[in-house]
């Protein structure tokens, strides 16, 4: 769940730990995890006008444990996950993020949901391996194998430095004008009017177009032309502007990630840029 205009923005994972749970080895679990990155251990802190970042040590976190309600219908579960999550998620307050079990005799549900400003989508994705990981070397009393991360705070200290000097003929400045100019004056939008009404919220979605093997052959055939399955995607929508909308160029905005090196591939943080895309439309995918 995503959402913004002052309402929640948290981003949430679910997944499954086998057998009955075990509670000691998921506390360990869990503040190994929160030592493990350094932003989970920071807050951004009121000054009166000012802000500024409050960070404590790894070892100085604590779990807080509540039994929140006793129920088994699932809308009434969801219900109250999405409740706790939207009170619980404050950015401007520490923890920015909550751990919520859901305990059958067989399995455990553990649902997770983080503040926009402390995770990505690539970082929640992470999680249940690295929990995984954590847990059952809790439970075996041995040294969980992850490797180091790096932490998210020393990378948006480097990026900031990096781009402090920032002059205004830098190339990348150069291609955010032309995509703008292109669109007269303002970011690229929808190309077909929404029957909706003005400054609606956004809502997520998600369809599966392709298996796991048509997938893979969709990136084997962008790659044998030239492109890959990123670029192949941005093709299929610049068709489907063409078809719909009459588009001979596309613009847009996309997202990419900014882990430029494997300890941080493997870092909680929101490492994410957007860049400028724009390309003239052909009559064909390839």
């Amino acid at each position: 769940m995503l959402c913004y205009d002052g309402r929640p923005g948290w981003l949430g994972a679910a997944f499954e730990l086998p057998g009955e749970l075990n509670a000691a080895a998921l506390t360990k679990a869990i503040l190994g995890w929160v030592d493990r990155h350094e932003v989970l251990r920071s807050r951004l802190a009121k000054d009166g006008s000012a802000m500024h970042r409050a960070t404590i040590d790894p070892g100085a976190a604590a779990l807080e444990q509540t039994v929140v309600s006793d129920c088994a219908d699932s809308d009434e579960i969801a219900q109250l996950l999405e409740t706790l999550f939207d009170a619980e998620t404050d950015p401007l307050r520490w923890p920015a993020y909550v751990f919520v079990t859901i305990s059958r005799p067989i399995s455990t549900s553990l649902v997770l949901a983080a503040d926009h400003s402390v995770s990505d989508a690539y970082s929640m994705a992470l999680v249940p391996y690295e929990i995984h990981e954590l847990y059952t070397a809790a439970i075996r009393r041995v040294e969980p194998r992850l490797a180091a991360v790096h932490s998210y705070l020393d990378h948006a200290e480097a990026e900031r430095a990096r781009l402090t000097d920032l002059a205004d003929d830098h190339p990348a400045i150069g291609h955010w004008r032309e995509l703008i100019a292109a669109n007269g004056g303002q970011l690229p939008d929808f190309p077909l009017p929404f029957d909706v009404p003005e400054r609606s919220l956004q809502r997520s979605g998600k369809m599966w177009l392709l298996d796991a093997a048509g997938a893979s052959e969709f990136d084997r055939s962008c790659r044998s032309r030239g492109g890959n399955a990123v670029t192949g995607i941005f093709a299929c929508l610049a068709l489907a502007g063409k078809t719909l909308a009459n588009q001979r160029q596309f613009h847009a905005v996309a997202p990419f990630h900014t882990r430029y090196d494997l300890q941080s591939m493997r870092s909680v943080g929101w490492y994410v840029g957007m860049s400028p895309v724009s390309f003239r439309v052909a009559d064909t995918l390839s």
